[in-house]
């Protein structure tokens, strides 16, 4: 599946879900393609370095270069503050894609940080990022989700959603696979399943409908090439 596909007509796409459903596996693979066309900016703010390796992977499957992905690594929610704003506001003209690897987590992290994040990512870092991505740059990111009055829904859901992002909800299943939901007018469809190869590599499968796949229904899928 291309890029464009995942984006439709915003270059501003959201992907959500709960913890492993491979939101960050595809986070790496979008940001290998897009390594292609320019320079990633991927800024990660959990902690965690297991990203890295599927990174590099998926750069070296899909013909991308690692000279072009630039990888901050934030510690705490100043420092990742500091890099999503550095890189908004003085971003190269090479750039072709900005991911933000999760969202959640910085606001988590703000309740024992002296940043505000929650109203400077509102007031100031959203804002950013959508001019951004008004200017032709994609822009990548990644929410978990938490639990609330109406379900489960990613931290600053409401705040993120009125920039009118591209929402992907990655979800568990059917068998041991991820699926990719697009909402639409009438709830949410299968926009692709995803699924990792031996080699740790993400791939997408999409059917021609619209609708939750069986696992009698898998064979009728059609096989893509990778993302």
């Amino acid at each position: 599946m291309k890029l464009e596909s995942l984006l439709g007509e915003s270059n501003f796409l959201h992907i959500w879900g709960q913890a492993g459903t491979g939101k960050t596996l595809l986070a790496t693979a979008l940001a290998a393609q897009a390594s292609r066309l320019g320079i990633v900016e991927y800024i990660n703010t959990d902690g965690k370095r297991s990203f890295i390796r599927a990174l590099k992977r998926h750069t070296s499957s899909f013909g991308g270069l690692t000279s072009r992905i630039r990888v901050t690594l934030a510690d705490g929610a100043s420092e990742a503050f500091g890099a999503v704003r550095s890189v908004a506001s003085s971003v190269s003209p090479e750039t072709s894609m900005v991911v933000v690897d999760p969202i959640t987590r910085v606001l988590d992290m703000s309740t024992v940080d002296d940043v505000m994040w929650g109203q400077e990512m509102m007031e100031e870092v959203l804002p950013s990022l959508v001019a951004l991505a008004e200017g032709g740059i994609r822009v990548l990111v990644v929410s978990e989700v938490r639990n609330t009055d109406v379900g489960l829904l990613p931290v600053m859901y409401d705040s993120v959603n009125r920039w009118k992002p591209r929402n992907l909800r990655a979800t568990r299943g059917p068998g041991r696979h991820s699926t990719l939901m697009l909402p639409t007018p009438d709830g949410e469809e299968v926009l692709a399943l995803m699924r990792v190869d031996d080699r740790g590599c993400l791939w997408l499968d999409y059917p021609a409908g619209a609708h939750i796949l069986s696992e009698g229904e898998q064979s009728c899928l059609e096989r893509q090439s990778c993302v």
